[in-house]
């Protein structure tokens, strides 16, 4: 397929929920333009966070990951190119160049190939049964290990690598969770939440090391231990190396305006350096109301991301403002956070930590960041709607479990 520079075809790269909410907006605000969606993956498009949860528990197969079935993208007339990689983007042509070496022309571009995981680079690294968690086939062969293994290390604090140490554990391993930093999920949570989860890993036999640094993994061919800074060796059967991403853009060669990282920089309406060049989800950095340039990882950034970028295409351009949240599932205990809470600077707590029903505020002076619940799930609703109003919630408001945030936050609007 080739089309003409400056027709009205759509090309989207990437196939996951940011590119999957670009194409659903589309089409419900009457675009009617050709689309094209471009991925790396054979596969149709599906969801990554059942990966570290149900998928791999092995109580989902890959049907039940998938964001639409295939009769969708007929109904809705999207040319779906799968098992083709996007290298490179010629701006003045209008054109995407394939790894096969084929060209397709747009007259908007999306890129919203998500993100990749970044690599550990240490000596043993390649290993076998040294593994990532990003796509379907990365959980087939994480599944498949752990169904034959007796023992875990994770490498890295973050969502994934705990989710998956949840598993492991209830599975009968004996898991180590090594984090670098002071604290684990310490990018995303607050000191106090962070506590919780460790103390709920600890509890369930899971080894926490914070502060701990891997200098080499050893074995002959297979993996066999992890070694540390200190000198000490861990045996593992399987290492997972979970220890951030890199967005998958700064592998595609694009003269745009890029944030650290590779990430497409992108400002209002989520429109690049390039009019006809947007960008969403993991590979999108954008200018928060904070003044900051943000990049987020989660589904409902894409979703609402994709929104944005829809409007921006039918010449309805919106700011983008949506309240960060995003979730997580370890040991039982369901974590919903809504807001952004590396800012903070100091926390109040509503509930009972112990009780595993709580929610924990974040505050920069008295401004609400950020708002982490468990088990209070309409304390969640209620705080991402005095977010999205402009954080005032005091903090006698916060710590009073009688007060209904939900009601508070209607009778300020």
């Amino acid at each position: 397929m080739t089309g003409r520079p400056g027709d009205d075809r759509t090309v989207i790269i990437g196939g996951g929920q940011a590119a999957l909410s670009v194409i659903e907006s589309l089409r419900a605000g009457n675009h009617a333009g050709p689309i094209t969606l471009v991925d790396a993956h054979e596969g149709l498009p599906y969801q990554r966070p059942p990966l570290s949860k149900a998928y791999l528990a092995g109580t989902g197969g890959h049907d039940t990951t998938l964001l639409r079935p295939a009769s969708y993208y007929v109904e809705n007339d999207v040319e779906l190119m799968l098992g083709s990689r996007c290298v490179a983007v010629h701006r003045e042509e209008r054109q995407v160049e394939l790894a096969s070496g084929e060209r397709l022309s747009y007259g908007h571009l999306v890129l919203a190939p998500g993100s990749a995981p970044r690599q550990l680079v240490v000596p043993g690294a390649d290993l076998d049964g040294v593994l990532t968690l990003h796509g379907l086939a990365d959980a087939d062969l994480l599944r498949e290990a752990l169904g034959a293994a007796s023992s875990l290390v994770v490498i890295g604090g973050g969502f994934i690598g705990l989710e998956v140490a949840s598993f492991a554990a209830k599975a009968g391993l004996a898991v180590t969770v090594l984090e670098a930093g002071e604290r684990l999920m310490q990018r995303s949570s607050s000191p106090m939440l962070s506590e919780f989860i460790r103390t709920l890993h600890t509890a369930a036999g899971v080894d926490i090391r914070l502060g701990a640094r891997v200098v080499s993994i050893e074995g002959d061919r297979a993996v066999e231990g992890v070694v540390l800074a200190d000198g000490e060796r861990l045996p593992a059967d399987v290492v997972l190396v979970a220890v951030g991403s890199v967005p998958a853009t700064a592998a595609i060669a694009c003269d745009v305006d890029r944030a650290d990282g590779g990430a497409v920089l992108v400002g209002p309406g989520l429109v690049s350096s390039d009019r006809a060049i947007l960008a969403a989800g993991d590979s999108a950095s954008f200018i928060a109301g904070d003044g900051r340039c943000t990049r987020l990882e989660s589904v409902q950034n894409a979703t609402d991301q994709g929104r944005c970028v829809a409007a921006s295409i039918m010449g309805r351009p919106t700011a983008f403002d949506a309240v960060p949240w995003f979730w997580t599932e370890q040991l039982g205990a369901k974590v919903q956070i809504a807001g952004l809470v590396d800012r903070a600077d100091r926390w109040v707590l509503r509930g009972s930590l112990g009780d595993h029903r709580f929610t924990i505020f974040s505050y920069a002076g008295e401004q609400l960041l950020a708002a982490e619940s468990v088990g209070r799930v309409a304390d969640h609703i209620g705080a991402r709607a005095i977010l999205k109003g402009g954080g005032t919630l005091s903090p006698a408001h916060a710590a009073d479990v009688g007060v209904d945030l939900r009601k508070l936050a209607a009778e300020a609007q």
